[in-house]
């Protein structure tokens, strides 16, 4: 009995998988089976290149990312979300990765950051946030360098840090503050490397030995 009811289940899957229905535009065909049969589909050109949607889901059935294939190659509109079903990131892809604005968010849905991308290299202004929404970090990147100025922040929201950068070394004057608005130090970058004399404070404002 259990055999004819394992043979029946088989027989209503295969039916259930023939019967549906090719989600890939016209004239592309489709590989991988969606849930709850499998977890990944591809749409693909006749001679078996990667080309148009895809799509992937976690065991639970829940969608984990969607994207574009162009010829073999990933292209356009990436998302991907957590198993829970929050959005995890959203951007643009080109012929050699990330371009164009990329936002990514925490599982709780606060924003995490959003920046530029050029080339797959980090480019252009960036914003980075804590879970509980209180801005992070902002500043400029030029091709994955940190360039220009940055400004970091507590997670009360109370400003941390403040410093330029040249091709990703810290350079000119650095400004520091405790979390409570108190300064906490005051000096000079050079290509990286703390130069010439810096002064520092405790967060009740007393004047204390630096080490940098």
């Amino acid at each position: 009995m259990k055999t004819i009811v394992g043979v029946l289940v088989l027989v209503a899957a295969f039916g259930l998988l023939g019967c549906a229905e090719n989600p890939c535009p016209d004239g592309l065909k489709v590989r991988g089976l969606a849930p709850p049969f499998g977890t990944e589909q591809q749409c693909l050109k006749r001679d078996g290149t990667a080309h148009g949607p895809w799509w992937r889901w976690y065991d639970n059935g829940q969608k984990e990312a969607e994207g574009q294939f162009k010829d073999g190659e990933m292209y356009g509109t990436s998302r991907s979300w957590y198993e829970t079903g929050q959005k995890k990131s959203e951007g643009e892809l080109g012929p050699k990765g990330r371009t164009g604005t990329w936002t990514e968010w925490h599982e709780n849905g606060a924003k995490r950051s959003e920046g530029g991308y050029k080339e797959n290299k980090q480019h252009g202004s960036s914003t980075m946030w804590y879970e509980s929404g209180v801005k992070s970090q902002e500043g400029h990147w030029k091709e994955d360098l940190g360039h220009g100025k940055w400004v970091f922040f507590h997670e009360n929201g109370q400003k941390r840090a403040e410093v330029s950068q040249v091709n990703g070394k810290a350079s000119g004057p650095a400004l520091e503050w405790h979390d409570n608005g108190q300064a906490s130090a005051v000096g000079q970058w050079e290509a990286g490397v703390s130069v010439g004399e810096w002064s520092c404070w405790d967060p009740q404002g007393a004047q204390v030995d630096c080490r940098k």
